[in-house]
């Protein structure tokens, strides 16, 4: 094992001690939100199409989920996967009232995917997942399984804070590794990267 793959792995011991971070989904719905996320919303924009396969990894309570869903249209599909149960039912009441009939909520977490079968997805959309999960690695290598061989991710974590799970940027580096990186950039608070599948 090489050197970063030791820290990886150290990492990873600590962080399993630690469960899974909840937000409290009123937070995640705020309309400022949008402003304040601005390559996330670009990403949508720019990058997601009518009839795509769409992983909202991390959805919440589907601030970005609505989003995407409109974008796809009837014809795509968006699976919106959460950890946090109260996240998830405030999502489908949310769809039920929009009548958004592509959207599916699964109760998850990010780092066992296994009810979505290898290369289904076209884009995975992973706004400041990893630094609310334990197993960082893990839940890369499950959106790299997921994802089709042209597919395309965007992934993004807050800057570390005091927190056994914050991504801290030798780590970021180190994920980032596992991709072909197309852009990335960073702001005062996070940290992104759209990236694709390595040849």
């Amino acid at each position: 094992m090489n050197i970063a793959g030791a820290i990886i792995t150290g990492a990873r011991l600590i962080k399993n001690m630690q469960p899974d971070r909840r937000v409290p989904a009123r937070l995640l719905l705020m309309p400022f939100r949008g402003l304040m996320e601005k390559s996330a919303s670009s990403f949508i924009r720019d990058y997601i199409k009518e009839e795509d396969n769409v992983l909202d990894l991390g959805s919440g309570p589907g601030f970005f989920t609505v989003k995407i869903a409109k974008k796809v249209g009837p014809q795509g599909r968006v699976y919106a996967v959460d950890a946090d149960e109260n996240s998830i039912d405030i999502l489908l009441r949310r769809i039920k009232e929009l009548s958004l009939s592509n959207v599916t909520p699964i109760i998850a977490s990010a780092d066992d995917l296994s009810f979505i079968s290898d290369e289904a997805i076209d884009v995975v959309f992973s706004n400041k997942t990893l630094c609310c999960i334990r197993d960082h690695l893990r839940s890369i290598n499950e959106i790299i399984r997921v994802m089709k061989k042209d597919g395309i991710a965007y992934m993004s974590v807050s800057r570390p804070a005091l927190d056994p799970l914050s991504v801290d940027s030798g780590e970021w580096s180190l994920l980032l590794s596992k991709f072909q990186v197309i852009r990335k950039g960073s702001s005062l608070t996070s940290r992104w990267a759209i990236v694709k599948k390595l040849n």
